[in-house]
């Protein structure tokens, strides 16, 4: 999964980008019925989840920033979303962090 897809939606490929979420988790993610469209139990936890990806990958890019000013010393790392910050993160061939 791309992260750009959790925070950017066109409206024409919209239910195609749905569609190819459901596929990789393998669950739908929204219920859709005459009152509407609301997000599955499985639709809500990678809602959270997406949400703390954002966010940490929000917080990485203003850390590499703010530590390539001259001047100005990087805090260190907080933990976030479960991860040591000691613990090194990989993407494997499928894109995936492990």
């Amino acid at each position: 999964m791309e992260l750009r897809l959790l925070r950017y939606f066109s409206t024409p490929t919209l239910s195609q980008q749905i569609k190819v979420l459901e596929r990789e988790v393998g669950s739908p993610l929204l219920l859709r019925d005459s009152r509407g469209v609301r997000l599955t139990a499985a639709g809500e936890v990678l809602r959270g989840e997406a949400a703390r990806t954002l966010r940490a990958a929000a917080d990485a890019l203003r850390g590499t920033r703010r530590a390539r000013r001259p001047g100005v010393a990087a805090r260190p790392a907080q933990r976030r979303a479960g991860v040591d910050p000691g613990t090194v993160l990989h993407v494997d061939g499928g894109h995936r962090l492990v």
